[in-house]
């Protein structure tokens, strides 16, 4: 998925409430993106549900099961 971070179905709330993605639900991701670059935050049926920055590199996402991978700047349900 282009520029996308796709989770599991299961934590879409939190994120759309603006909480980070942890590297342990995210199923999908693109591989060409760098630390500090924008990401899209979609859930398994390809929903948007926020945008934010990679906090871990790609690479590492498959390898770790702890801590945050994306830090959320705008979930789709936080008011504006």
């Amino acid at each position: 998925p282009e520029m996308r971070v796709q989770i599991l179905s299961e934590v879409s709330e939190f994120i759309r409430q603006g909480k980070s993605v942890f590297s342990k639900h995210i199923i999908a991701y693109d591989p060409t993106r760098h630390i500090g670059q924008e990401v899209f935050v979609v859930n398994e049926k390809d929903q948007l549900l926020a945008v934010g920055k990679l906090i871990l590199p790609p690479i590492y996402i498959p390898f770790t099961k702890v801590g945050s991978a994306v830090r959320i700047r705008k979930g789709s349900l936080e008011e504006e």
